[in-house]
């Protein structure tokens, strides 16, 4: 209880600041929260994201959590479903197609308006409301994940991949702070200098990730969308361009190899291997703990580390670490957190798998159940916000909504999406998911999504 209260009460302080500083026009005050305090401008790295832009200005890409919009309101009726519905309703659909949607009350979780919430839809990446809960309920917040460097006799070392969806070739600066292979390679120097050795043949294990590393579902065109996955990869899996790299393994093997020579290390040859369960670590670095991971991923739409996270998800469950096996554990977790209706379907962890079913009723419920639960609240202090951050950054310039609205975005070809929290004029905390099915014009559907959840933010529902 005591978590709970804090997670009301601490972030309503930062509305005025947000509000404020949304209508003069300028960035939001985003440092009141006390949940990203990283004063330098955020990079977004090209290539990994659903539709993100570049960010406009120091805090610009740095999100306000939605739990700071509003103090619980202090009358005891639910908002209005006939209010809400009169809102939703004055907003066209013409041309939208199948569409469903759910909003639900953040305190007690009474549906306040409902249109085919159980209706099982193609979420895109509003599957990724899904499968981070997940994550966080079986890894829990704070795990991170390591890389390290093993040795199993003289000159001779084998860099095991730990699955780190942020680690970085070189190191970096920005946030969130990442592992990268030029740390690991000065420890590993060090290391290997203490025993006068400057020369070594490297292996490199990549065995902790099984399966194929592209899913069936996915089409070629998604090769600028996310990577193979692999248990080890450095900067996404892309150039300093933003292009995928044909090979990930070999491009952070190579990176390796590079970063030791910087440190008179010498690597005579590389080949696959698998480390012995008595080898000894030489060095190791570590990735951000999965709170972070969980926030970045919904922030940008991060389909990379979405399914790197979704293969740690299976491997704490256990079950195999591959597309099969993280879609049994989602599936499962969902089941068990009393979030699965029937129809669903769960196929990947980014939601780039158009043979993906949820409802609206599933995702709402997911959102509702992260507003009351610490060790979910990554899932709410990642989503982005409408007009400010992540990728709701250029949308809602001219709405209501618009420093009022908290959510997931989802865009495939004929798939919409849009999953979250809001706040009505009265100061009553809504979560909701709108999915649209059939609808390719992305400029129809999308301000349709805007419109219809700035006209609830307008409601005066209580």
């Amino acid at each position: 209880m005591a978590g709970r209260s804090r997670r009301w009460i601490v972030l309503g302080v930062a509305v005025a600041v947000v509000t404020t500083a949304v209508m003069l026009g300028g960035p939001p005050a985003l440092y009141a929260t006390g949940l990203w305090i990283d004063g330098g401008s955020a990079t977004v790295t090209p290539g990994f994201f659903e539709d993100v832009p570049e960010p406009t200005g120091d805090a610009a890409d740095l999100p306000v959590s939605p739990e700071a919009v509003a103090t619980p309101r202090t009358a005891t009726a639910v908002p209005a479903a006939s209010a809400v519905a009169s809102r939703v309703a004055s907003v066209s659909r013409t041309g939208l197609g199948t569409t469903a949607m759910t909003f639900l009350d953040a305190a007690d979780g009474t549906v306040v308006y409902d249109e085919n919430a159980q209706q099982a839809l193609t979420p895109a990446s509003n599957m990724k409301v899904l499968s981070t809960l997940a994550a966080l309920e079986v890894l829990g917040p704070g795990t991170t994940f390591t890389t390290e460097v093993v040795t199993s006799g003289a000159g001779q070392i084998v860099l095991v991949g730990g699955g780190d969806p942020y680690l970085t070739a070189t190191t970096r600066s920005d946030y969130p702070e990442r592992a990268s292979l030029e740390q690991l390679a000065q420890r590993t120097a060090t290391a290997l200098k203490k025993t006068g050795t400057t020369t070594v043949v490297l292996g490199y294990d990549t065995s902790l990730f099984s399966g194929p590393d592209w899913h069936p579902d996915w089409t070629d065109g998604y090769s600028s969308e996310v990577a193979r996955v692999v248990s080890l990869a450095v900067d996404g899996s892309r150039t300093s361009e933003g292009m995928p790299v044909a090979d990930p393994v070999a491009n952070a093997v190579t990176a390796f190899v590079s970063a030791l020579a910087r440190q008179g290390i010498t690597v005579t040859s590389t080949a696959p291997a698998t480390a012995s369960a008595g080898a000894t670590q030489l060095a190791s670095v570590s990735s951000p703990a999965v709170s972070v991971i969980v926030e970045q991923i919904l922030l940008h739409s991060d389909n990379d580390a979405a399914e790197t996270l979704a293969r740690h998800t299976a491997l704490a469950s256990g079950q195999p670490a591959s597309f099969t096996g993280a879609a049994a554990a989602i599936t499962a977790v969902l089941a068990k957190l009393g979030l699965l209706d029937s129809g669903a379907l769960i196929r990947d962890g980014s939601g780039l798998s158009k043979s993906n079913r949820v409802t609206t009723g599933m995702l709402a419920r997911a959102v509702r159940a992260s507003l009351h639960s610490d060790a979910f609240g990554a899932v709410v202090s990642g989503l982005p916000l409408a007009g400010v951050s992540g990728t709701l950054q250029t949308r809602y310039s001219t709405n209501a909504g618009r420093g009022q609205v908290w959510a997931k975005t989802g865009f495939l070809s004929g798939i919409h999406g849009l999953t979250g929290i809001l706040v009505t004029l009265d100061g009553d905390v809504l979560v909701f998911s709108m999915l649209v099915n059939g609808q390719a014009d992305r400029g129809i559907a999308q301000p349709a999504l805007d419109a219809i959840t700035s006209a609830v933010v307008t409601c005066g529902c209580s």
